[in-house]
């Protein structure tokens, strides 16, 4: 039946690619089925041949002897949702929302102007949050304990984010106006934009700005080929990147060995980040007689409380939740954050949805992800490709789901882009068109 289930997958999956497409590789439909098939295929290839080396010891205790009846499970209701995906995103409607404010700014000078005062503010909160901690050295030796070391820091992260993803786009744009990049730049640049996104020991922003980079480039300078071999090394770069931060979040100290933990932890590139491990615990451990029933998404009307102000405060992200319970912890948020194990197992539209509503949940989750990548394809076109469309483009499209933990994110980018726009908009106002006169 597994195998019935996977080719049905592989057959649903290469449907967006038969349709034309103006801007094919980097249309939200193609950009959702790679990053879901490289979340899945791998895993459920590798499972096949050896289920032990892929699947969490913790997830098989829950499963029992159901492998196969729980992945043609996962493979099914995965089916589903990107079908119901692909009825949300290909359902014909009109959208006419328009940020005003989301301006084009057409200034070479403003835009570079724009990139350094960005830049700037990124080394800046760098520094202050290198500082805050205790050194650079003490924060890459001791990735282990990130969780505690980072709280409380969140506005610094938050910061830290926006600032290099959006001076990194408006770097794109001044390139744009001579249509073509200063890579000599661009290798000076690299390894502060790499230290800033990967002091939390995450993969999530460093990933982000990889992806924002190719679309930026895509729609500024000329458009982009995925499959083109001259990417290769970054692809390669970005395996070992991935590959590697796990490996430095589980020891402590930097004397590792990269050659060996690359060749003894290629399994962890092909867990996708235990997307499916994730999955397989949710859909095992939740029924109808302990599904959630939206009780998780409650948890966003406390998440802009600080937690210093209200310390039973839930935590903002429900994979909290998740690590708990597979670690045997019974679940009913909410939950106070300090009364629970501190890791995450973040558990995507498809986890969050059944867990809380079922196989239905799923559905409607997947439809307004779909809707919502339709919504997304005709904004960035609306606003013509201004650089504050394609930041929220970017997120959206390569990171965000329908958990508390994406949702929050996605509210606090769109107020700091916002502001962020009013001001560029005051400052061409006050300085652009002042000089002018």
């Amino acid at each position: 039946m597994i195998y019935i289930f996977l080719l049905v997958y592989l057959f649903i999956i290469i449907i967006p690619f038969k349709k034309k497409d103006e801007n094919k590789s980097f249309s939200p439909v193609i950009l959702f089925v790679l990053i879901t098939s490289f979340n899945s295929i791998p895993f459920i290839l590798g499972c096949l041949i050896d289920k032990y080396s892929f699947i969490d010891s913790r997830v098989i205790k829950v499963i029992g002897d159901n492998f196969e009846l729980s992945l043609s499970k996962f493979l099914f209701i995965q089916i589903i949702g990107i079908l119901f995906y692909y009825f949300g995103y290909y359902k014909k409607r009109k959208f006419n929302i328009k940020i005003k404010n989301f301006i084009v700014v057409n200034s070479k000078k403003t835009n570079l102007t724009l990139f350094f005062l960005l830049f700037f503010s990124l080394m800046i909160t760098s520094v202050f949050f290198i500082d805050s901690i205790g050194s650079l050295y003490y924060i890459f030796s001791n990735f282990m304990y990130a969780n505690q070391f980072l709280e409380g820091k969140y506005f610094f992260i938050t910061l830290i984010n926006f600032c290099a993803l959006f001076s990194m786009i408006f770097l794109i744009r001044y390139f744009s106006f001579n249509k073509k990049i200063n890579y000599l730049i661009l290798l000076l640049l690299f390894p502060i934009y790499f230290i800033a996104l990967t002091l939390t020991g995450g993969r999530t922003p460093f990933i982000l700005f990889f992806f924002q980079f190719l679309i930026s480039y895509n729609y500024y300078i000329k458009k982009i080929n995925l499959a083109n071999i001259k990417l290769l090394p970054a692809y390669i770069f970005l395996v070992i990147f991935i590959i590697i931060i796990p490996q430095l979040r589980s020891i402590s100290g930097l004397d590792i060995n990269i050659e060996k933990v690359i060749l003894n932890n290629f399994a962890s590139l092909i867990n996708g980040n235990e997307y499916i491990n994730i999955q397989l615990l949710i859909q095992n451990y939740f029924d109808f007689d302990n599904f959630w029933f939206g009780k998780s998404f409650l948890d966003l009307f406390f998440a802009f409380i600080p937690r210093s102000m209200y310390i039973n405060k839930p935590p903002i992200d429900e994979g909290v939740y998740f690590f708990n319970i597979l670690n045997g912890i019974q679940i009913i948020p909410p939950i106070p954050y300090g009364n629970l194990l501190s890791n995450s197992w973040p558990p995507s539209t498809l986890g969050n949805m059944y867990a809380n509503f079922g196989i239905l949940g799923v559905c409607f989750g997947f439809f307004l992800l779909g809707s919502l990548h339709s919504y997304l394809k005709a904004f960035i076109y609306q606003h013509n490709f201004s650089p504050f469309a394609i930041f929220i483009y970017s997120f959206v499209v390569v990171k965000f789901q329908f958990t508390n933990y994406y949702i929050f994110n996605l509210v606090v980018n769109i107020i700091m882009v916002y502001t962020l726009a009013m001001f560029i908009k005051w400052f061409i106002v006050i300085f652009v068109q002042k000089a002018r006169v």
